[in-house]
């Protein structure tokens, strides 16, 4: 019975992931909303006198893949923000040092990237 519900609780998490990302595909702008009214101090969007795009990047320090995303950044003085991912960091602080000097931000995604849903113990699937 518990390996039952911690599957169709994993289930759920991926069926809700799978949603957001289509909602997101599909009606952004209304996908935003509903998920700005479940978390009201996070902003999502925000109106603008002229058009912008904010450029983020998830998932890094990438050892070969980030100084080419910095340089194509710097060959067009455009900025983003760079969502890092702590247990990639040892190792690239130079990258950091460069994304800050650069002036990028810099946030964190996460610590191992793994999806919180998932890693929820067998007695709190239960509640």
């Amino acid at each position: 019975m518990l390996r039952l519900r911690a599957a169709a609780l994993a289930s759920l998490c991926s069926l809700y992931a799978a949603g957001v990302l289509l909602s997101y595909l599909v009606f952004p702008r209304a996908a935003t909303t509903i998920l700005a009214i479940f978390a009201p101090g996070v902003t999502y969007f925000l109106e603008t006198a002229v058009p912008a795009v904010a450029l983020t990047i998830d998932d890094g320090p990438d050892p070969e893949e980030t100084p080419a995303i910095l340089d194509v950044l710097r060959d067009h003085d455009a900025h983003a923000t760079f969502f890092l991912i702590g247990s990639r960091i040892p190792g690239n602080e130079p990258l950091l040092a460069r994304m800050r000097i650069e002036g990028h931000e810099l946030a964190n995604h996460s610590y191992d990237d793994r999806m919180a849903c998932h890693r929820l113990s067998s007695r709190a699937a239960l509640r």
